[in-house]
């Protein structure tokens, strides 16, 4: 992954079943969302920004493929289907 590339802490004030972060791609910010049911992939309870900070690493991995596959959108948005069950199995 491209040093350049990273993602922020979540926003604590994410209101639904999603938590918000931010991107930053080279000189590209963009908005981002991770669903309640990502998450949940990662087990770890109810507190979902101890489960995105633990599991932040594998987050930004999600973000960066979608980013690459997709350069044009203007959000990211990571639901269960942007982490595969194979690479669940070192959570």
């Amino acid at each position: 992954m491209q040093d350049a590339f990273r993602i922020s802490e979540p926003e604590k004030s994410s209101i639904g079943d999603f938590l918000s972060f931010t991107v930053f791609d080279d000189e590209r910010k963009r908005p981002a969302r991770i669903t309640g049911t990502a998450l949940a992939l990662f087990g770890g309870g109810d507190d979902r920004i101890a489960v995105f900070e633990r599991n932040a690493e594998k987050i930004c991995r999600a973000a960066y493929l979608m980013s690459r596959k997709n350069p044009a959108l203007d959000i990211l948005i990571l639901g269960s289907g942007s982490f595969p069950h194979d690479d669940m199995s070192s959570v």
